[in-house]
């Protein structure tokens, strides 16, 4: 996720961190105005704890939900929430369980959402979690996704095998484009390994989740393999038959 400025035709700016080209993660939008808000965005939408400060100068601190304002804030945790505390607090039994789940497709970061439901207290939900969770600690966590090290660095638990990277698939017209990484994780507790999922998709909607599961890392090395050759193979044979069509 990467963070830039951009200035508005009509005197709007904001600041912060982008998805693609929607607005993600921390960021400050300053209207003409004066009016500004600061605070957590999720695909472009106002999404999590945000204060908004009129061109007047009155303030309202709460929490936003997919562009709608929720509620009045909440007294945010007196906790640090860092790396640290989410270790601490990890209910790694709770976690495998939640990994059983498997996809074959997907556009939300499903692993880190259910990392947040493991690391819940009595004294703060995912929810809040969630809300807290950003600037740089998310960001680590994203590149994580991306390498692969996201599992092994909440728990010594998981184990990284492999990460094969498949070549990002651009669509003709340029705006469309999927890649992924294959991931092989091995687990101690439950002695699994786990097919890990990164896909990128259009830019924005990035996935994070179990694929497959398999006693035997050969297989799952071979699926990740397979997989790959398979992949390219279909996007080489679309793109073949469409320049064919075209002569």
């Amino acid at each position: 996720m990467k963070k830039t400025i951009i200035n508005y035709a009509n005197g709007d700016k904001y600041e912060g961190g982008l998805k693609g080209k929607r607005k993600h993660g921390y960021g400050i939008f300053t209207w003409a105005d004066g009016s500004i808000f600061k605070g957590d965005w999720k695909d472009d939408k106002k999404h999590g704890h945000a204060t908004f400060i009129d061109a007047s100068g009155e303030e309202l601190s709460g929490y936003w939900k997919n562009g709608k304002f929720e509620e009045i804030a909440r007294k945010r945790s007196d906790k640090k929430i860092d790396l640290k505390y989410l270790k601490k607090n990890l209910n790694l039994k709770v976690f495998i369980k939640l990994l059983s789940k498997t996809r074959n497709w997907g556009n939300e970061p499903e692993i880190y959402y259910n990392f947040l439901k493991s690391c819940k207290t009595s004294e703060i939900n995912d929810e809040q979690l969630f809300d807290e969770i950003n600037g740089k600690l998310y960001e680590k966590f994203e590149d994580q996704f991306v390498s692969g090290e996201f599992l092994p660095t909440i728990s010594d638990n998981f184990k990284l095998i492999k990460n094969n990277f498949v070549t990002d698939i651009f669509y003709e017209h340029k705006e469309k484009r999927e890649y992924w990484r294959h991931q092989v994780i091995s687990s101690e507790i439950n002695k699994i390994y786990y097919i890990v999922i990164y896909q990128g998709y259009d830019s924005t909607n990035d996935g994070y989740y179990v694929h497959k599961k398999f006693k035997d890392k050969k297989k799952a090395l071979n699926y990740i393999k397979d997989r790959k050759d398979k992949i390219l193979k279909k996007y080489k044979d679309t793109f073949t038959k469409e320049i064919k069509n075209k002569k």
